[in-house]
């Protein structure tokens, strides 16, 4: 409790002492009130109206100043902000002797009332005078403010003799609705032991007035004797109940000393360091706590300066800042390094207040720190951190954007420096939404796509790949686009970021050019092959033709024609012109460069591959087995996919013949799993020589001399495959000989490649 009141913390006083004084009226209905009050006469706290406080009683409450004046116990009557209470006056000092204040006791004058009301035929109230009381009743007898509780009986009593003033004539003897009283006075003194109120109390004398008047006559002497006795032992009741009023107080004044030195033991046991200082800034006191924080022994500390025990860069902040904290009276959350016993250096945050005499002159200050060197610490490492985050963002070559509830938030310096805007909020003022600058290109984002902004598909289809075009300078910027959501709040916060593709496409797209180059070129180094190969495959229609020419030339000659012969060979010239015509167009077809994604079987694209090579191949007396697993359609580019089907065949086929492979065979084989379908093309030639098998993708690698091959047929099946049909092609040995195996994506719908 002294520390509460120390420290001037009213909340923390209320709190700790309200369920005590609950407790303390709910034994005692008459206790009413706990007041502390200032050593100015100012009211700290009214435990009963703890609303109502600052007010300074000085002037309207001698017993606040007498007692705050000479710093002792008084008691006696007084009317205040509660009314009139007997109260009792204990002086508060610290563990210094200095007086802090004083704690007020009332209770309430209807005791006195109660008891005497309780003894048979008697009725008692409280009046006080008005010149002594500035509070109102509902009753008033003449000059008298009645003070205690009225029940139904006397409140018709008093509404009588309201105006008779008969309770002021003290023994005075009056009737009411049959009934006789004899009026009785006790006065009450205030704690100058003055005259300050009455205790008024009834007997009910009807018995007594019944009797006859000479009866009363004979005996009035015995009555007159009885009435004095009565009146000398209801005054001597009162005397006991003032004797156990003053009991009252001892007991609690003894409570206030053990409080009092319960609060010493609370001081040296409190958890948090408490320093005093005098006016030169000197220790006069410091409890467990302090010298446990920082290792000192208190005779180490008792007399010194507190200078002493800051680092350089402190001492000359402490001289300066203490005059005036002594001036101002208070001072809250200033920072100082205190230097422990070990050397170490500890960073703590003071609060503190000067305390006072009644005259205002300095006694001393109270102070309490918290050792903050973590809690710095850890600040700092945090501002660190965020200013790092800071860097990160602002400086990171990528734009980033963050949007809350899908407006824009804040924007790093790239984003802001690409658009040539100076700061966000000027970004915002021209642009509410970043989307309003994306450029309409296929395949890059819009600002509403499928019914959903562009931040929530690119959300959620986070494994897709999304590019968005911006226009500046007359150029086009494409950016790669990634979202993600920050669970920091509550809010929909998200972070985007726009990478910079533009130079990565532009480099794309030359080597696309020039692998196009490279595959035409292929296309063309081959066309001398191709050449030899349409000449063997129309070796035998033109032999055939010429023959057929020549005999009907002969049968013309010799005039033996016979027109179902000539039909015959006519029907023979017919069917092989139609081969030479599908075999141009076969080449034509091959030579043609893709243009559209198709949906076709595989095993048409091996059909018409073979009808390319198939010629040479059976000239070569090689065997060409095919098993079709996959019978379902994908979406690619037939043409290429050919180019890739007959340079890998054309290489089986001259390694068979090559190596001189008795019943040369070439197997092709499709199926499909759940992602791919597959176009294994092997053959029985012996296989890839380990040393070259890492070299067979590279380009102008070959096994042939210059003559026989350029080194571009595989590597450009490989680009064709991985690039242009986003699949897969690989080779490995066998089965006595090379596989090559293409994996293409299953894609059934068209325009799904990725190019």
């Amino acid at each position: 409790m002294q520390i509460y009141f120390d420290q001037r913390d009213r909340e923390g006083l209320y709190s700790y002492l309200r369920d005590k004084f609950d407790l303390l009226k709910k034994n005692d209905a008459n206790f009413k009130i706990l007041n502390f009050h200032l050593p100015d006469g100012t009211v700290f706290l009214r435990m009963q109206k703890p609303e109502v406080f600052g007010d300074n009683l000085n002037m309207t409450r001698p017993m606040v100043k007498v007692a705050n004046m000479y710093t002792k116990h008084i008691d006696g009557y007084e009317v205040g902000e509660s009314g009139l209470a007997y109260r009792v006056f204990l002086p508060f000092f610290n563990q210094k002797d200095e007086f802090r204040g004083s704690l007020e006791i009332g209770v309430n004058p209807s005791f006195l009332s109660e008891d005497i009301t309780s003894i048979e035929g008697f009725k008692s109230v409280v009046v006080v005078p008005k010149a002594l009381c500035n509070e109102s009743s509902s009753f008033e007898i003449g000059d008298y403010f009645v003070c205690s509780k009225v029940d139904a009986e006397m409140e018709s009593i008093l509404n009588y003799v309201l105006d008779k003033n008969v309770f002021l004539k003290k023994r005075h003897q009056f009737s009411f609705q049959k009934k006789d009283y004899v009026v009785h006075h006790q006065e009450l003194k205030n704690f100058n032991n003055e005259f300050f109120a009455i205790v008024l109390f009834l007997q009910d004398v009807t018995s007594i007035s019944k009797v006859k008047t000479d009866f009363i006559l004979q005996y009035g002497s015995i009555l007159l004797f009885a009435i004095f006795t009565l009146a000398y032992f209801t005054n001597r009741e009162m005397k006991i109940l003032e004797v156990d009023i003053r009991a009252i107080n001892q007991r609690h004044h003894q409570e206030l000393e053990n409080v009092k030195n319960n609060y010493k033991e609370l001081y040296e046991l409190a958890p948090n360091p408490y320093q005093s200082l005098d006016k030169d800034g000197r220790f006069l006191e410091v409890n467990n706590a302090w010298l446990n924080e920082l290792g000192y022994e208190k005779e180490e500390v008792l007399g010194k300066s507190f200078a002493d025990f800051l680092p350089p860069h402190h001492k000359e902040k402490f001289f300066e800042s203490f005059p005036v904290f002594v001036e101002q009276g208070t001072v809250n959350n200033i920072g100082y390094d205190i230097v422990k016993k070990d050397g170490s250096i500890v960073k703590c945050v003071f609060s503190a207040l000067v305390i006072r005499d009644e005259s205002g002159n300095f006694k001393r200050t109270q102070c309490i720190f918290a050792n903050m060197t973590k809690e710095i610490n850890m600040r700092k490492h945090l501002e660190i951190e965020k200013k790092f985050i800071e860097n990160i963002f602002d400086f990171n070559a990528n734009m980033i954007l963050v949007l809350v509830n899908y407006n824009i938030d804040t924007a790093n310096r790239s984003l802001l420096d690409f658009f040539g805007k100076e700061s966000v909020e000027d970004f915002k003022e021209k642009h509410s939404c970043i989307a309003t600058l994306f450029q309409p290109e296929e395949g890059c984002l819009r600002p509403k796509i499928e019914d959903a902004l562009w931040v929530d598909y690119v959300l959620e289809h986070p494994h897709d790949t999304h590019k968005a075009v911006f226009l500046q300078n007359d150029k086009k910027y494409i950016f790669k686009v990634n979202a993600k959501k920050m669970e920091l709040d509550k809010e929909n916060r998200v972070v985007v970021s726009f990478t910079d593709i533009t130079q990565i496409k532009e480099a794309q797209d030359a080597i696309k050019e020039k692998d196009q180059a490279m595959i035409a070129q292929s296309r063309h180094a081959a066309m001398g092959e191709m050449i030899s190969m349409i000449a063997h495959q129309w070796k035998q229609p033109v032999a055939v033709i010429s023959m057929d020419a020549n005999n009907m030339l002969a049968d013309i000659e010799l005039e033996s024609v016979n027109l179902e012969g000539f039909q015959k060979m006519t029907k023979d010239v017919l069917v092989q012109t139609q081969h030479l015509a599908q075999t141009i167009d076969d080449f034509r077809d091959f030579f043609r460069p893709d243009k559209k994604e198709e949906l076709v079987l595989t095993k048409d694209v091996v059909e018409n591959s073979l009808r390319i090579i198939g010629k040479s191949l059976e000239n070569n007396g090689i065997q060409i087995n095919k098993i079709y697993e996959s019978n379902n359609k994908i979406s690619t580019l037939p043409r290429e996919l050919i180019q890739v089907f007959i340079n890998i065949i054309k290489n089986a086929k001259e390694a068979i013949v090559e190596r001189s492979v008795k019943k040369g065979v070439v197997t092709i084989r499709t199926y499909e799993d759940d992602a791919y379908q597959h176009i294994s093309i092997s053959d029985n030639a012996g296989g890839i020589k380990e040393k070259n098998m890492p070299h067979i993708f590279d380009s102008y690698f070959s096994t042939k001399g210059e003559k026989e091959g350029t080194g571009l047929g595989l590597y450009m099946s490989k680009i064709i495959i991985e690039k242009n049909l986003g699949g897969v092609l690989m080779a490995q040995n066998k089965n006595g000989g090379a596989e090559f195996l293409i994996s293409l994506p299953i894609k059934k719908q068209l325009g799904e490649m990725v190019l």
